[in-house]
């Protein structure tokens, strides 16, 4: 399988509050319960989310609300 890295975006955690209206210890409590995506490692101390999957969740929180 090949993936077309230009069609991946990465966000930041920072970014991914700010979209999800969601603290940085609400997101790793539900990293950790499996309710959220995991990010991708980048680094020893570097993170980021694809923000396919928080657009996915996002939209499945949106379902699930209606």
């Amino acid at each position: 399988m090949s993936i077309d890295l230009s069609q991946v975006t990465l966000m930041k955690r920072q970014q991914v509050e700010a979209v999800t209206s969601l603290s940085r210890s609400t997101l790793y409590d539900m990293m950790a319960k499996g309710r959220f995506p995991k990010p991708v490692r980048l680094g020893p101390n570097r993170v980021a989310w694809r923000e396919r999957d928080v657009v996915a969740w996002l939209e499945q929180c949106g379902a699930n609300a209606a």
